[in-house]
């Protein structure tokens, strides 16, 4: 399953509403809450929108659990109907499927993905939502995703979700909310310092995403995207085609495991020196950004699928820094929003009192 869970100890809220989603390149990871054990949980499914035909959507119901179609969710946005969820890999194993535009957040795909995490999230109403851009767009793009984003959404004959309120922020910047939870919850961890320059890195599957900021204030000349991700490391790896899954790849070089290619267990891991030489433009356009601070940086702090993959090319760029990835890297966006959009709820409520 390409998918990945986890379940947050935070107490859960029954109202209001209030939830987060990150659609990534790679995942499309969302917050709900879990009933069974009281708490708000985070969980993902593979950002892949597979358009599908009403024969076609009433096949992939009946096939049963033998193939996960319990897992795929059948979404309408407009008169497209696409095919989006945990068991997607059914349907489409090669992730061909998944949305490569620079403005796939305007598309019905990204669109079908929203109307997915809607589905798991499970609520009929969801009173604050936040989701997020990559930096470098988050200017051209803010409105849009505010007007995709809220309303009231018919996903399908037997669903349909109303979201009140909806903020839209930087991608990274939940990161820097889910470092400061960790500091909360675990004090003797005196890593972070407010006070110090940290630059806060979302290994994303197509991008590279970074903020560089003083505690929570961020430095937005400083902070920006690039368009060489976790994708062009694997793509570079020796065996590797375009009909391989890449997120199973990446799993299993996270893992120091041997892959399976054309019958064959093969170690990867040794050839991830020179692959990391596709990322190297975005490694540059990194140092550039925060060279105005580059020498008061103290920590660097990762997040993202690709986290785990990237530290030793951010050490050889930043010798003299602690590098950190922060727990559940996969997660660590979405649980960040989740900080972001209570703080927020709270803020609402104070300035509709006064």
């Amino acid at each position: 399953k390409f998918y990945v869970q986890q379940t947050e100890d935070i107490h859960m809220k029954s109202d209001p509403i209030i939830r987060s989603i990150d659609i990534g390149y790679g995942l499309t990871k969302y917050s709900y809450t879990d009933t069974s054990q009281n708490k708000i949980s985070y969980d993902s499914f593979s950002s892949q929108a597979v358009p599908v035909s009403e024969i076609n959507a009433s096949a992939i119901k009946s096939k049963g659990k033998d193939n996960n179609a319990q897992d795929i969710n059948i979404v309408n946005v407009g008169e497209e109907v696409f095919a989006v969820g945990k068991g997607i890999q059914h349907i489409d194993d090669t992730g061909e499927s998944r949305i490569t535009r620079r403005d796939y957040i305007t598309s019905s795909g990204y669109k079908a993905l929203f109307y997915g995490a809607l589905t798991y999230i499970n609520e009929d109403v969801i009173d604050l939502l936040i989701v997020a851009l990559p930096v470098d767009r988050y200017s051209r793009y803010h409105d849009d995703l505010k007007n995709i984003c809220k309303g009231t959404h018919h996903i399908s004959d037997k669903k349909t979700v109303r979201v009140k309120e909806v903020e839209v922020i930087l991608q990274p910047n939940g990161g820097l909310f889910s470092r400061m939870e960790e500091f909360n919850i675990s004090r003797k961890n005196a890593i972070f310092d407010r006070y110090d320059i940290q630059i806060l890195i979302d290994a994303g599957y197509k991008n590279i995403n970074w903020v560089t900021a003083d505690g929570l204030k961020v430095f937005f000349g400083q902070s920006s995207s690039h368009e060489h991700g976790i994708e062009d490391i694997l793509k570079s790896l020796p065996h590797i085609t375009n009909e391989h899954n890449l997120l199973k790849i990446d799993k299993h070089l996270t893992n120091g495991e041997k892959i399976k290619i054309d019958g064959k267990l093969i170690n990867l891991n040794s050839h991830l020196p020179t692959a990391m030489n596709a990322i190297y433009g975005s490694m540059n356009a990194l140092r550039n950004s925060v060279e105005y601070y580059e020498s008061q940086v103290i920590d660097i702090y990762l997040v993202g699928g690709g986290a785990e993959l990237l530290k030793s090319s951010i050490q050889d760029s930043f010798k003299w820094v602690d590098i950190h990835i922060l727990d559940n890297p996969v997660f660590a966006n979405v649980r960040g929003f989740q900080v972001m959009a209570e703080q927020s709820w709270e803020r609402l409520k104070s300035e509709d009192a006064t």
